[in-house]
């Protein structure tokens, strides 16, 4: 028992000489509260009304997408028809904002053609027509003058349930642009797989004759369309016709807005 009565002055006592010698001191034996524990536990105060449209009008949008979360919050704190009123204002004012810069969008573009993208992108049935009729004559064109400069590898192997739909298809492919086509087994010709990094079938290789130039054009069962656009943009990457950042581009489409090379503003 006095042994405890001994430790007790002990630990008082080391209270009593830690309390003088930090006068910041603070928690329950120090009768001083942390600051910052008050202060989130203050009351939150409820924001003032909103602010008059005219006023969100003229705010930047980092600001009023700001002032908007704070409404929202306090709509959903308070759930009072007049905290939703105020969060809904802020709203149409975003929403009236966007509209007034949809509008003088609409006006510049109109006023700057060469921003316009409306003829590159028609939306009635004959310019869709019309387009599609360019296209496809444009990759038809380039692939039937290749014909004497590339060529194709088919790589195929015993068992590719889908190497006998892509062997169709490529006779559609000859049959139009009169393209050689030459066959290889991955199992018998491992060596060729190997330089070509051929790893499953069906897949295509399109080469440059005199030259060590090539490039997958098809991996898996692909569509004769799907062929023919990609044989299309790797004969223009080849022939360095076209930039890699053009490689969706067609032809007839340089220095349009759709090409990201063209310095046409």
């Amino acid at each position: 028992m006095k042994g405890l009565i001994i430790l007790f002055f002990i630990n008082f006592s080391s209270i009593v000489l830690a309390f003088e010698d930090n006068e910041n001191a603070i928690g329950y034996w120090f009768y001083k509260d942390d600051k910052e524990k008050l202060a989130n536990e203050k009351e939150r105060e409820v924001l003032p009304p909103a602010p008059p449209l005219e006023a969100m009008m003229e705010m930047h949008p980092k600001d009023l997408e700001k002032l908007q979360l704070e409404y929202l919050d306090q709509s959903v704190w308070l759930l009072t028809p007049e905290a939703v009123l105020d969060e809904m204002k802020i709203r149409d004012a975003i929403r009236r904002k966007a509209l007034a810069y949809t509008n003088v969008h609409g006006m510049v573009v109109m006023q700057n053609p060469n921003l316009n993208t409306g003829a590159q992108y028609p939306s009635s049935t004959p310019a869709i027509n019309a387009q599609t009729k360019t296209r496809m004559e444009s990759i038809k064109r380039k692939i039937s003058n290749g014909q004497d400069e590339f060529g194709l590898i088919f790589f195929t192997q015993n068992g590719c349930q889908y190497c006998d739909l892509q062997r169709a298809t490529l006779g559609y492919f000859n049959d139009q642009h009169g393209w050689e086509i030459v066959e290889a087994d991955i199992n018998h010709r491992p060596k060729a797989a190997v330089r070509f990094n051929v790893t499953t079938t069906p897949m295509i290789i399109m080469i440059q004759r005199g030259s060590d130039k090539w490039m997958p054009v098809s991996v898996g069962y692909q569509t004769l369309d799907q062929i023919n656009a990609q044989i299309y943009r790797a004969i223009g990457l080849i022939k360095g016709d076209i930039d890699p950042q053009q490689f969706y581009l067609m032809d007839y489409q340089k220095t349009s807005v759709k090409d990201p090379l063209s310095g046409n503003l």
